[in-house]
């Protein structure tokens, strides 16, 4: 286990074993490397969004979905809830593609 001391500070413990506090449970506070770095990439995923959606704009805004699509839509999630469609698998879905 690698451990660096910051300047005038406690050990700081560099591996990506989960940390645990006196009762057990994990730390908020102590997140793992392979923690911290799914959390820089997903703000780094977030924060290219929004700059991508400031700067090009929502293609899709004032766009409305026409009442044939509605219409289908809500049947389809009805046919679902009421057990009469459910998920396909993909082999299913090709066959009703060929």
């Amino acid at each position: 286990m690698a451990t660096k001391r910051p300047s005038g500070g406690k050990p700081v413990d560099r591996s990506s074993s989960p940390k645990k506090a006196e009762d057990g449970s994990k730390k908020v506070s102590d997140p793992t490397v392979d923690e911290l770095k799914e959390l820089v990439k997903t703000y780094a995923y977030i924060a290219m969004d929004e700059a991508l959606l400031d700067f090009f704009g929502d293609p899709d805004e004032g766009l409305e979905f026409s009442e044939e699509f509605v219409t289908r839509l809500l049947a389809s999630r009805d046919a679902v809830r009421h057990g009469k469609e459910g998920l396909l698998t993909l082999e299913e879905v090709e066959e009703r593609h060929k």
